[in-house]
């Protein structure tokens, strides 16, 4: 019986670590994703033409 015991506790321990290993793993990805994300080009130049479009419209409302 102790010996059945001992095998379930070990099972059960390894499965917490490989369920910890992998939540440590998915948080360290997400964070380098984030820390390293970079706006695109094409949405920086969108921005800055809607930007310049919008004050032009509002010169012509005056």
């Amino acid at each position: 019986m102790s010996d059945n015991n001992q095998r379930l506790n070990n099972s059960v321990e390894n499965k917490t670590k490989i369920f910890k290993n992998g939540v440590q793993s998915g948080t360290n990805y997400v964070q380098t994703a984030i820390e390293n994300a970079v706006e695109p080009t094409r949405d920086a130049t969108q921005n800055l033409v809607n930007n310049v479009m919008k004050e032009h419209q509002n010169e012509n409302e005056k």
